[in-house]
């Protein structure tokens, strides 16, 4: 006669002992599970980290190429440079640090550089009338781009000398107005600082410059000789912690000013 019991037991599931034999391996399978998804999550979020600053880095060289290619001369890093704000956000000179920081000698514009109609911003009576059609032909308005490390982030800061547009006989005196305008660090103000500094790009670990006389050239000039090059080298490197795992990444260019105008 069959045992109904235990068929009956069969029918609505697993005996205790077999469920004792079953749970572990069950456990097992689920922790598997888990750290495999975990581990595919991890690379996942490195990748797209790793995706993340190569795009960034190419941005922030993007950035520093247009400026470069367009600069009347690249400036000196070793001294004090008058600036409505100091590197480390007081109302002081510029200084930099040796080796992180570049400075650029650009051409003042009427608007937007990269729109069409711009024109460059000459000074008054240098030697032409601003009224006179050879006005093209006076001496140059230029302003500084400086790029630095602080806190981690390459910044872009933009520096406009004094000037003004109400007294011809006045040395300072300019024929338009530039669009360009002073910029401090986010939060910080003065009475020269009209906008912000550019945040170019987060998480730099390094920032070097290396100046060159030519693009041919192999020997570096010192940052005191910067005005003397026409070629700069510059390497960024960036990097982020991401599911345990540092993720580096290094980008360069060299770049060869294309203007002849000193600053």
């Amino acid at each position: 006669m069959p045992d109904i019991r235990t068929k009956h037991q069969r029918e609505h599931g697993f005996t205790l002992i077999e469920m004792l034999v079953v749970a572990p391996m069950v456990i097992l399978l689920i922790g598997v599970s888990i750290a495999y998804i975990t581990t595919l999550t991890g690379k996942s979020l490195q990748v797209q980290a790793k995706e993340t600053i190569i795009y960034g880095i190419q941005n922030a060289l993007n950035t520093i190429e247009d400026d470069a290619v367009k600069a009347t001369q690249f400036n000196q890093t070793t001294g004090a440079l008058p600036s409505p704000q100091g590197q480390d956000d007081t109302t002081a000179a510029f200084t930099s640090n040796s080796g992180n920081t570049l400075i650029m000698g650009l051409i003042a514009t009427t608007t937007n550089p990269v729109q069409m109609n711009r024109q460059p911003i000459v000074y008054a009576d240098q030697p032409n009338a601003c009224s006179s059609d050879d006005k093209i032909n006076n001496t140059v308005f230029t302003t500084q781009a400086v790029y630095f490390v602080k806190n981690g982030s390459l910044w872009r800061r933009m520096i406009v000398p004094t000037y003004n547009t109400n007294s011809p006989s006045d040395s300072n005196t300019v024929c338009d107005t530039p669009w360009q305008r002073n910029s401090c660090a986010p939060g910080k103000s003065g009475t020269a600082c009209k906008t912000e500094d550019e945040e170019v790009l987060q998480n730099v670990t390094s920032f070097s410059i290396a100046y060159y006389e030519s693009a041919s050239s192999t020997d570096t000039l010192s940052a005191a000789d910067a005005p003397q090059a026409r070629t700069i080298s510059v390497s960024i490197t960036a990097g982020q912690s991401i599911a345990g795992k540092t993720i580096s990444q290094t980008g360069s260019i060299s770049v060869t000013r294309q203007n002849d105008i000193q600053s």
